[in-house]
């Protein structure tokens, strides 16, 4: 009935139709992604996403629901839970090569410089299905001594020991940030 209230342009009636199906039927999923549908259309993102989280608990390989909730965890800002649901998309999915570039360019904000180099150099050859890059947890050990100290006046850094080159700075797409960890219940992004 909700569809076909829905192809007579019969929108709120169609919704109503579709609300009983889940209601008499939690798990029909079709009438989920309807419902998920409505609420996009109408922008209620907070109800488009509970559809989804639903198919999800009744089939977690619904690749299209693991996608389509991503984009809202990334419309609302909490990448955690995108990036979640785009790598559970990617496992069901992995040819897609946009979503893969996508995940990528979310990611950076997150890495480090040296990681946004091999991101980009990764991203530049032609090898097939490359692993993401994953933050790396470090140690909260002081690193200071490593640190390249001033020297002379005017608090100009040393130049790098002779035989090393300076690491080159990545294309101006986007800048990586520090990204402060946690001193206790170090927790990792999926």
């Amino acid at each position: 009935m909700g569809d076909l209230y829905m192809d007579m342009g019969e929108e709120k009636k169609a919704v109503e139709q579709y609300k009983a199906a889940t209601d008499l039927d939690p798990q029909n999923i079709a009438a989920h992604y309807q419902l998920a549908d409505h609420y996009e259309g109408i922008r209620d993102w907070g109800n488009a996403r509970n559809q989804y989280l639903k198919i999800l608990d009744l089939d977690p390989e619904q690749a299209l629901a693991h996608k389509q909730v991503a984009k809202i965890y990334e419309r609302d800002d909490d990448m955690g839970n995108a990036l979640y649901h785009w790598n559970k998309y990617l496992q069901i999915v992995p040819d897609d090569e946009a979503a893969r570039r996508h995940v990528a360019d979310i990611r950076k904000p997150l890495l480090t410089k040296k990681q946004v180099e091999q991101l980009e150099r990764e991203k530049a050859s032609p090898t097939p299905h490359v692993a993401p890059v994953v933050p790396q947890v470090t140690s909260n050990v002081d690193n200071t001594a490593a640190a390249p100290q001033p020297a002379g006046q005017g608090g100009a850094l040393a130049p790098p020991p002779a035989g090393t080159f300076p690491t080159p700075t990545p294309s101006a797409q986007l800048v990586p940030v520090e990204v402060a960890q946690p001193t206790s219940g170090i927790a990792t992004i999926p």
